[in-house]
């Protein structure tokens, strides 16, 4: 996928990606954060590999900040909403 079309890409799975990381962090400073980080690893990852680029941008986005990669859990039951995200409900 060519820089131009994978920066098109990402910016249409941006307010999916919000909403997910938003739903499990709580705050808007930590949802930015965890956003823009995806699109930092989503800019250094050969995406020829990646099979199903828009689950690939999800997984990211919010197993980053579960791992500790990030912002600790804001919200009650954050750890059942990355559970269901990770498995595709909303």
């Amino acid at each position: 996928m060519p820089d131009r079309v994978a920066t098109e890409f990402f910016t249409d799975a941006s307010p999916r990606l919000l909403g997910s990381a938003y739903r499990i962090l709580g705050s808007r400073a930590d949802t930015e954060d965890a956003v823009q980080d995806t699109f930092l690893k989503w800019q250094r990852t050969d995406r020829r590999k990646i099979g199903n680029p828009s689950a690939w941008l999800t997984t990211i986005c919010t197993r980053r900040y579960a791992q500790g990669g990030g912002a600790r859990f804001h919200r009650p039951g954050a750890a059942a909403v990355l559970a269901a995200v990770a498995m595709g409900d909303r």
